[in-house]
């Protein structure tokens, strides 16, 4: 049945491990995302979607996801997911597959479209994005002209202004951007990996990177480092006339013991 909105939830960059008391920079990773779900639970207890943008896990383990689905139990919403950096795509199968969280990378919802791109680069940080994600999205595109749609994945494609991230970055951004201009449907371009909120434009298509469930990276920084923001993630709403509004929304009152020392992850 199609209605005027729909509530769409972005949850991205976990970074759970297979010891659920393990951290990370000094940040309990299972804790800070467990806020961030007691968050969505008070605040938006009833989403249509929600997408899991990647970096589920740092360990790349299967106690990790299992936790991850179990968590997620409580909202009946259609959920999709897409690897980062670092996960094992075949762990996630397994364990998401007994939990109806679905590795679809092309959804609709009444005239919008969603397409979910696979970023991951084998042994790498970095994003790239191989002939069958191009595929993938020209096809999806092509099909619906009329649908507004919105394309997720992991790495940015285009900076955020902190050297040490825009290097780590999709490699091949230019080649996505050149293969999307063609198309006028598309609405925005999402991502995970960068743990900041950023905000650009390109052209007629808005840009936005999402906070991470755990720390923080430095905003607007060359080397690397951490700042103490809360635990966030992103909503969006889908109109029926092609609008759109997002908001980040961040925990409030978690400890997050960050270690500002830190040189790296």
């Amino acid at each position: 049945m199609s209605k005027n909105s729909y509530l769409v939830l972005q949850i991205t960059d976990m970074h759970l491990f297979s010891n659920p008391e393990q951290t990370l920079l000094g940040v309990n990773t299972d804790a800070s995302f467990n806020a961030v779900v007691d968050h969505i639970n008070e605040h938006h207890a009833d989403p249509d979607v929600i997408l899991l943008t990647g970096d589920l896990s740092q360990d790349e383990t299967m106690p990790a996801y299992e936790r991850i689905a179990d968590k997620l139990k409580r909202f009946h919403c259609p959920k999709y997911w897409i690897p980062g950096n670092h996960d094992d795509s075949d762990y996630i199968n397994k364990v998401f597959g007994r939990h109806n969280i679905q590795s679809q990378k092309h959804v609709i919802i009444d005239n919008w479209q969603f397409i979910l791109l696979d970023s991951k680069k084998l042994n790498a940080v970095e994003g790239h994005l191989t002939d069958d994600q191009f595929i993938l999205m020209e096809d999806a595109l092509g099909s619906y002209p009329e649908h507004h749609a919105m394309i997720f994945m992991h790495h940015q494609p285009l900076p955020v202004g902190s050297r040490w991230l825009d290097n780590l970055m999709l490699t091949n951004a230019d080649a996505f951007w050149d293969a999307i201009d063609p198309f006028h449907n598309i609405r925005a371009v999402i991502c995970g990996h960068v743990h900041q909120e950023h905000e650009a434009r390109r052209g007629n298509v808005m840009f936005y990177s999402t906070p991470s469930t755990c720390f923080q990276f430095t905003r607007n920084s060359d080397p690397f480092g951490v700042e103490p923001l809360m635990p966030g993630y992103r909503a969006i709403e889908i109109f029926s006339d092609g609008s759109f509004k997002t908001d980040v929304h961040r925990v409030e009152n978690f400890k997050l013991n960050l270690d500002p020392s830190a040189g790296g992850y």
